[in-house]
């Protein structure tokens, strides 16, 4: 055997090593990534999932708002309802006070509650006095504006 044979089988032998090196490396590289992914779509924290609504008021009338006839307005809990910015649900219409009225669940009922507002909130076409509570379907009114409450 001469020396450039011996040198040629050292390279060739170099070479399949590097081969199964790097074939072994994209191996091991692609096993991580599996289980990175599986683990981070299993182990995704609820917090992340955006909370879906439980309950909607549809726009029936907006008065003298921009609010349009059919959009949806999502209640997460309670959102308060009237003219002031800090409002939930802001209500640009003359007819409807400051702070005009909350929707809210407490030990899972609806409830609506005025507060002492101007032109009254109204539930299935009666005054509402303090808190009542609501059932799925139920026309709200508050001033001038109508709304549908769906839960």
């Amino acid at each position: 055997m001469s020396a450039i044979d011996s040198g040629e089988l050292l390279y060739d032998a170099l070479r399949f090593a590097f081969a199964g090196l790097l074939l072994l490396f994209l191996f091991q590289m692609a096993r991580i990534m599996i289980r990175e992914i599986d683990t981070g779509t299993r182990d995704q924290p609820e917090q992340m999932r955006p909370p879906a609504p439980l309950a909607w008021l549809i726009v029936v009338d907006g008065g003298a708002s921009k609010l349009v006839a059919g959009s949806s307005l999502p209640v997460e809990g309670r959102v308060t309802i009237g003219r002031a910015g800090e409002c939930d649900i802001a209500v640009d219409d003359g007819s409807v006070s400051s702070v005009h009225a909350a929707v809210f669940a407490e030990n899972e009922q609806w409830y609506v509650e005025d507060f002492a507002s101007m032109n009254g909130t109204w539930a299935r076409g009666r005054p509402v006095e303090g808190r009542n509570p609501l059932q799925d379907g139920d026309l709200l009114q508050f001033g001038r504006v109508q709304m549908r409450f769906l839960c």
